[in-house]
């Protein structure tokens, strides 16, 4: 996979990157903050809304991998999250908000990578912008960064089965292994039953908006 940059990663957290400009107000609805409860840590990573109608977020798997739970703070507040697809191998997961409520702006991908990049936020699984706000890569494990063409490639392959997950990416999890030896080596009270695709998790809901869940 092409890889875009260099950047200099300590423990998720990219140290050394301006945040993107936000006078955009759309971008406020299109970046997601992500807590993962992690064994007994506390993971913070981000995110990037790329379906507003079904609630789906792009963000890196290591981050999320073996989470107990999902806060994702929005521009419309802090909903629930479950993780719906992992892609080990390119460290990308997949998330659905929960409840699924309208005011989210999805950022579209871009494979021309000419002209100033920028990253949106300061932390692992950030989308990599270009001036149009386009997506042009994912900041992933280690400072490694996603090609939105290889992002896009993996997205393709996708399709919804009857549990509400997506599948697709299983020739994938030839590299589960890997990220399962970094949760445990990371987080202290990882246990490798959390790392399993849907479990359940327990629910952060916005006030008022428990009958909108579908």
């Amino acid at each position: 996979m092409r890889r875009l940059g260099v950047i200099v990663c300590i423990c998720g957290v990219f140290a050394a990157l301006a945040p993107a400009s936000l006078s955009d107000d759309r971008l406020a609805f299109a970046l997601v903050g992500i807590d993962a409860r992690i064994g007994h840590d506390q993971v913070h990573s981000a995110g990037a809304v790329i379906d507003a109608d079904n609630g789906l977020i792009l963000t890196s798997a290591h981050t999320v991998w073996g989470a107990t739970s999902l806060r994702l703070s929005t521009g419309v507040g802090v909903l629930h999250g479950r993780i719906v697809a992992r892609a080990p191998c390119a460290d990308l997961a997949l998330l659905e908000t929960q409840p699924r409520i309208p005011g989210l702006v999805a950022l579209t991908g871009t494979t021309a990578t000419g002209g100033q990049l920028t990253p949106a936020r300061r932390a692992a699984g950030s989308p990599l912008l270009d001036d149009g706000d386009h997506i042009a890569g994912v900041f992933t494990r280690g400072g490694a960064v996603v090609t939105w063409g290889e992002v896009k490639s993996l997205l393709d392959r996708l399709q919804p089965d009857k549990q509400r997950v997506f599948v697709g990416w299983r020739d994938q999890y030839r590299c589960a292994s890997t990220l399962q030896a970094f949760a445990s080596a990371h987080h202290p009270g990882f246990r490798e039953a959390d790392a399993v695709l849907n479990r359940p998790v327990p629910a952060t809901r916005l006030k008022g908006t428990q009958g909108l869940d579908r």
